[in-house]
C-alpha cells in the first residue's frame, strides 16, 4: 500500500501558501526531503544492525531534535521601528518622523548634574571627557536629527502634534520652522479631522473645532458648513459657535489697563524694585502677571541654581560682616586663617537654608564643600582686589529705601509716584584729598556681565540706578561724593593649566586673571583699566545715571498708565520668552496675528557715549553739574 507521503504533504504546503502561511508552507515543503535524509544517515551509520522497537524510537527522536527547517529571511519590505539618537538606518525607501514637538525633538538637557556645564568644560581642557555640556547636547541631537533626515531615497514624512493627550496646545519643534525656511515651497498640511458623527455631541464639537483652521484658510468642508449653520439655528450652541468662530479668526491685540483701573490694581504709589521696571522694558505683560496679579510657580522643595547664587551672596555677606566684626583685614589674613572664617560662615549659611536641604542627600552635602570651596576663592581674590584698588567696602547687603534716600522717589506723571527699594551686595569708598569716590559691586553666580547696550535698552537699569542712592548715603561726610564706578564680579571655580616651571605666585596671578571683575570706573579714581573693565569719564557717569533715572521714570509711567502689551523684545537670537515662567499664560506665538517681537537696535559703545553726550547738551546746554554732592 502506498501512503503518497511526499504528496500530502506538498498539497498542504501549497494551502499554507495559498492561506498566507509562507512559513509553514516552506516548512512542509522541506518536511519529506529531510526525513528521507534522517533515514539515510541511519542506513549508512546502521547498516544491517538489530535494535528493539522501543531503541529506534529515541534513536529517531535524537535525529528528529537536530533537523531544522531554513527559511529565507525577510529583507525587502520590513518596517524598523526606532528612535532617533538609538536606532541605525540603512537603505530604507520611506521614513516617518513622528512627534517632532518641541521639548521632545531636540532632547531637553538633564538637570541635577552633580558638575555644572562651566566644570566640564574646564575637565575638558584637562582630557577628563564627562557628559556633554548643554551646547555641546544641543549640536548632537542637530548632528542625530541631520542623520535621520537624510536617510530615506524616496520619501521623508514628518509629524507633530497640536495637541497632547489631555488637549494641551502643543508646539513643533524648532527644526520645523528650520526646515521650513530651508526648503520654502514645503508646506505643511493639517491632519483631517474625523468624520462628522452628529449623533454624538463631544464629537460634532471636536468635529467643528478642527474645522475652524480649514474655514480660516478659506476651504472649509460642506460638513463643517452644515454644522456651522446648524448651530447657529440652535440657541444652546450659537453662542459657544461664535465665541470659538471669533477666537480663530481674531488675533492678538494690544491692550491696555487704563490709568484708573492701573491705580485700584497697583495703588497710587508703585513700589518694588528695578528689577520690576528691567521686567517691564523686557515684556510688559510678564510684569503685569508677576507685579500685578502677583502669580507664582508652586514652590518645591529642591535645590536649584538660584539657591546655589542665593548660599553664595549670603556666604560673602557673613564672611565680610564677621571680618569688620572682629576687626580682620582679609587681605592680611593667612591662608589658613582665611580657610577657617570662610568654614565657619559657609557652615552657618548652609545649616540655616532651606530646611538644611544641603544636608538632605550626599549630593547636597557634596555641593556644601564646593560652595564652600568657590567661595573660600571669591574672598582670596576680591581681598586680593580691593588691595590693588585702594578701595575699601563700607558695607554689605546694604539695603536702600525710599524713606531714606530721596533719589528712590520718583515723581510720576499725573501726580502719581514710585518708591523703590534695592540692595546692594557690596559698597565700596575711596577717600582722595576732599574728594570720597564711590563704586558699588554686584556678586553674580552666572555669567551675566556689563552691557553699556543693555543698560542703553532698559535691561540692566540697577546697578547703575543705585550709584546714585549708595552716594547719597554717604552724605554729610564732609567730603565731595563722586562716583567711582560699576562692576560686576562673577563668582567661579576657575582652573589653570599648570606647567612644570611654574610658581605659586605665577598660578595665583592666572586665576586672579580669570576672576577679574567687569563694568565701569571712573578714571579720575585711579583704578588701572584692565581687559573687563572699562575707565570712563566722571562726565560720562553722570550722563549715564542721569539717562538709566529718565528711563525708570519713564519705565514706571508705562507701568501707571496700565501697559500690558504682550510685547518682549529679541535682540538677535537671544529673547525673553525662553526662560519666560508665564508662556503657558499669555499664549505667546509669532504665527497667530498681533503677536511679534520687538527687534532691539544694536549699538557701539561709541555711539551711546555720542547720543548720551548729545542728550545733555540738548537739556542742558554747555552748564554741566560734575554730579559731586557734598554735605553742608
Amino acid at each position: 500500500m502506498e501512503a503518497k507521503i511526499e504528496q500530502k504533504l506538498l498539497d498542504q504546503s501549497k494551502e499554507f501558501e495559498e492561506a498566507g502561511e509562507p512559513f509553514l508552507a516552506s516548512e512542509y515543503e522541506q518536511a519529506y526531503e529531510l526525513v528521507m535524509e534522517l533515514f539515510q544517515e541511519l542506513v549508512t551509520l546502521l547498516g544491517d544492525e538489530k535494535m528493539s522497537l522501543d531503541e529506534f524510537i529515541i534513536l529517531l527522536d535524537s535525529g528528529f531534535e537536530e533537523i531544522e527547517v531554513g527559511f529565507i529571511p525577510e529583507g525587502v519590505d520590513r518596517i524598523t521601528i526606532g528612535d532617533m539618537e538609538r536606532t541605525r538606518l540603512n537603505q530604507i525607501k520611506t521614513l516617518f518622523f513622528i512627534g517632532v514637538n518641541e521639548g521632545k525633538v531636540p532632547k531637553p538637557a538633564g538637570s541635577g548634574g552633580i558638575f555644572t556645564d562651566y566644570d566640564k568644560e574646564q575637565l575638558s581642557l584637562m582630557k577628563i571627557e564627562l557628559s556633554p555640556t548643554a551646547k555641546k547636547n544641543s549640536f548632537i541631537q542637530q548632528f542625530y536629527f541631520y542623520l535621520a533626515m537624510t536617510r530615506a531615497s524616496e520619501k521623508l514624512v514628518i509629524t507633530y502634534a497640536k495637541n497632547d493627550q489631555v488637549g494641551k496646545m502643543q508646539r513643533p519643534s524648532v527644526y520645523i520652522n528650520d526646515l521650513v525656511k530651508l526648503f520654502p515651497t514645503l508646506t505643511i498640511k493639517e491632519e483631517e479631522g474625523d468624520k462628522l458623527n452628529w449623533s454624538d455631541k463631544n464629537s460634532a464639537m471636536n468635529f467643528y473645532i478642527d474645522g475652524l483652521n480649514q474655514a480660516k484658510e478659506g476651504n472649509p468642508s460642506e460638513e463643517w458648513l452644515e454644522l456651522f449653520s446648524y448651530y447657529l439655528k440652535n440657541p444652546e450652541k450659537k453662542a459657544q459657535a461664535l465665541t470659538l468662530l471669533q477666537a480663530a479668526f481674531g488675533g492678538y491685540k494690544r491692550e491696555n489697563l487704563g490709568k484708573e483701573l492701573a491705580k485700584k490694581l497697583y495703588g497710587e504709589i508703585l513700589s518694588g524694585s528695578v528689577s520690576r521696571l528691567e521686567l517691564q522694558s523686557a515684556c510688559a505683560y510678564a510684569q503685569f502677571l508677576r507685579y500685578g496679579l502677583e502669580l507664582e510657580e508652586r514652590a518645591q522643595y529642591s535645590f536649584r541654581q538660584a539657591d546655589i547664587g542665593t548660599i553664595f551672596h549670603m556666604a560673602i555677606e557673613s564672611v565680610f560682616t564677621k571680618a569688620k566684626e572682629d576687626k580682620l583685614s582679609l587681605g592680611s589674613l593667612s591662608d589658613e586663617e582665611r580657610k577657617r572664617l570662610v568654614h565657619d560662615c559657609v557652615e552657618k549659611v548652609v545649616m540655616t537654608y532651606g530646611n538644611r536641604i544641603l544636608d538632605d542627600n550626599a549630593r547636597n552635602r557634596w555641593l556644601g564643600g564646593r560652595l564652600e570651596r568657590i567661595t573660600d576663592r571669591t574672598i582670596w581674590a576680591l581681598s586680593r582686589q580691593l588691595a590693588q584698588s585702594g578701595f575699601t567696602p563700607s558695607g554689605v547687603e546694604v539695603n536702600f529705601s525710599s524713606e531714606d534716600t530721596r533719589s528712590l522717589l520718583l515723581e510720576l506723571d499725573d501726580e502719581m509716584k514710585m518708591q523703590l527699594t534695592g540692595r546692594i551686595d557690596r559698597m565700596d569708598t575711596k577717600e582722595e584729598n576732599d574728594k570720597m569716590y564711590v563704586r558699588i559691586v554686584d556678586y553674580k553666580s552666572g555669567s551675566t556681565s556689563f552691557d553699556l547696550v543693555s543698560v542703553y535698552q532698559g535691561l540692566q537699569l540697577q546697578l547703575v540706578f543705585y550709584l546714585d542712592a549708595a552716594m547719597e548715603s554717604l552724605e554729610g561726610q564732609h567730603k565731595a561724593i563722586h562716583p567711582g564706578g560699576v562692576l560686576y564680579y562673577n563668582i567661579k571655580e576657575p582652573l589653570v593649566e599648570k606647567t612644570p616651571k611654574m610658581t605659586e605666585e605665577e598660578i595665583r596671578a592666572k586665576l586672579l586673571e580669570q576672576m577679574q571683575m567687569n563694568g565701569l570706573m571712573n578714571v579720575d579714581a585711579g583704578e588701572k583699566e584692565e581687559k573687563q573693565i572699562k575707565n570712563v569719564s566722571e562726565r560720562q557717569l553722570n550722563q549715564l545715571k542721569s539717562y538709566v533715572e529718565d528711563t525708570v521714570k519713564k519705565l514706571g509711567n508705562q507701568i501707571a498708565s496700565g501697559d500690558i502689551a504682550i510685547n518682549p523684545y529679541k535682540k538677535g537670537v537671544k529673547k525673553p520668552c525662553a526662560y519666560c515662567e508665564y508662556q503657558t499664560v499669555c499664549g505667546f506665538d509669532e504665527k497667530i496675528s498681533g503677536y511679534k517681537y520687538r527687534n532691539l537696535v544694536s549699538h557701539s559703545a561709541k555711539e551711546i557715549w555720542e547720543e548720551l553726550a548729545k542728550r545733555e547738551e540738548e537739556e542742558h546746554g554747555n552748564q554741566v553739574d560734575d554730579g559731586s554732592t557734598s554735605s553742608n
